[in-house]
């Protein structure tokens, strides 16, 4: 069969997609914890035998692409292709090859075909615990962040290796919940390979190589096009994070010169002794996702698709973390990506970019005892507000770059034993303009269980709001306050809620898009007439 042939070829990668689109769906219906199961904090992808990534699942955090296929290349450094057999599974959540944190933890399985090897699935989730201290931002030293896993075989021949089993159940808080969601993994993957081998018969292919290929040429021109048709030149831009205490600044400049584009972020703020650190690996991915979304939205998410593009950072700086720097909130830092660079291109591509977003999302774990006496790690997800776009208002409560969701209310209550008091829009916290920014979000739980639960907290843009484009207002910022006081806990750090606390969670706002001046008279009263604003102009 010719797979080249551009009828075939679309048949063929729309069954790919769907092939890894439905593993995902197997890991999510069989995951224990709720940041699986309901947040969608994950990713799927499928790669050559070289490590190449040729698809990755529309569920999940597309971010993420990136990083984990860097793994399935780490992974096969330590272990050669040709040391692999059928039913081998191996783990890491080394941040320096994987996700960039310990909290992600990467599975990578072979698929043969007869007695060769095709490819690689490769499966990442957020575990609910991983040990050492809880979810860290202030931790010093990695050391401190939990358990790390070079590239370790977890199972041999789809036989478990038990003493990596019980080292992994010693070292959390919530093991069964843990090895739960590893194994879902492990299911999501024989899940794909099934799938891929289904597929393979269908079509009478003995080998996948000449359909990956044309994949990869395909997605690599669509992006190179793109690039070609903007304005060459140097585009500058900045941003100013929260940081650890004291602000810290990420800059950009990117580069187009023809069909390539260089990311450099050269002079951003140096690495920090705190969590908030982003190693390279994980500054690429989120470097590569927001490209992609502005260059070739629509076409597959591979490695073909970044080819075009370079990015560096300065070893030792806060995108380029060294080791032992301390990296578990690096969304903190690598969230705000998204922002720059969109501001970056906003010259050459205003059409296609849009306002800053009210990211990084706070990410508060939550852990305790439920009523019934039994252990939980919670991952409570509250998202700000999108950017505006150059046709329409941003999306409330929407995150990006990552797009995790939040569970829902009920599941946090079920799953916690604590109450959501108000789950709520917060007015005027969209940046104004021709188009509106994204709201952010209001959201009170109260502990009304005798017990005190512990809370590690990651909350960004107190002091930075998402800046407005072409004109267009800043978002809101974001607050957290505890019984309704300010500066009672940190938004980086860990604290309790005791009994009878409330925790009140305000996320930012979107940047708006465009001068006020510009926006119809219509949409404005609207927002009055619903709530999102309270006055014209806000």
């Amino acid at each position: 069969m010719n797979v080249t042939d551009s009828v075939t070829l679309s048949i063929l990668w729309t069954r790919l997609q769907s092939v890894v689109d439905e593993a995902a769906t197997v890991l999510m219906r069989t995951a224990f914890s709720t940041i699986v199961r309901e947040s969608g904090d994950l990713t799927v992808l499928l790669t050559d035998p070289a490590g190449v990534t040729v698809a990755q699942t529309r569920k999940g955090v597309g971010s993420l692409g990136p990083a984990i296929g860097t793994s399935v290349r780490a992974v096969l450094a330590e272990f050669p292709l040709e040391t692999w057999q059928p039913g081998d599974v191996v783990l890491t959540n080394d941040p320096w090859i994987a996700a960039g944190h310990t909290g992600d933890m990467v599975t990578v399985r072979p698929f043969f075909f007869g007695t060769r090897c095709l490819g690689f699935i490769a499966v990442a989730a957020h575990v609910p615990d991983i040990g050492g201290r809880l979810a860290p931002s202030n931790a010093r030293e990695v050391y401190e962040e939990g358990i790390i896993f070079p590239p370790t075989h977890l199972f041999r021949a789809d036989q478990a290796v038990q003493p990596i089993i019980k080292l992994i159940e010693k070292n959390v808080r919530v093991p069964d919940q843990v090895m739960g969601d590893i194994l879902a993994q492990v299911s999501c993957a024989r899940q794909c390979e099934m799938r891929l081998l289904q597929l393979m018969h269908e079509y009478k292919l003995d080998d996948l190589a000449p359909l990956f290929l044309a994949i990869l040429e395909r997605s690599e021109q669509a992006v190179r096009e793109t690039i070609a048709s903007l304005p060459d030149g140097r585009y500058p831009a900045q941003v100013v994070t929260d940081g650890f205490n004291t602000p810290l600044l990420i800059k950009v400049m990117i580069t187009i010169a023809g069909e390539q584009m260089d990311v450099d972020y050269a002079g951003t703020s140096e690495q920090v002794a705190a969590g908030i650190n982003s190693v390279l690996n994980y500054t690429r991915a989120y470097t590569f996702y927001t490209l992609k979304c502005v260059l070739d939205p629509h076409g597959p998410n591979n490695d073909g698709s970044m080819r075009p593009v370079t990015v560096s950072a300065p070893p030792g700086s806060l995108l380029n973390a060294t080791f032992p720097a301390p990296v578990y909130a690096r969304s903190q830092s690598g969230h705000y990506l998204g922002s720059v660079l969109m501001s970056a291109l906003a010259p050459a591509a205003a059409n296609r970019v849009i306002a800053c977003c009210g990211s990084p999302s706070n990410r508060t774990v939550i852990n305790g005892r439920r009523p019934d006496g039994k252990a939980y790690s919670f991952l409570m997800f509250t998202s700000g507000g999108f950017g505006a776009r150059s046709n329409s208002d941003g999306l409330s409560c929407t995150p990006f770059p990552s797009n995790t969701g939040a569970a829902p209310v009920e599941v946090m209550e079920r799953e916690t034993g604590l109450v959501v008091l108000e789950k709520s829009l917060a007015p005027n916290s969209g940046g104004v303009g021709k188009f509106r920014g994204g709201l952010g979000m209001r959201l009170r739980v109260e502990n009304p269980m005798a017990e005190s639960v512990r809370l590690s907290i990651r909350m960004d843009r107190l002091d930075n709001g998402a800046a407005g484009i072409f004109g267009g207002g800043d978002g809101g910022f974001a607050d957290l306050r505890l019984n309704d006081k300010q500066n009672v806990i940190s938004p980086k750090g860990e604290s309790e809620m005791k009994s009878g606390d409330i925790i009140t969670v305000v996320t930012p706002g979107g940047g708006g898009y465009g001068k006020l001046t510009d926006r119809d008279p219509h949409l404005a009263a609207q927002d009055i007439a619903q709530g999102y604003t309270t006055a014209p102009g806000l």
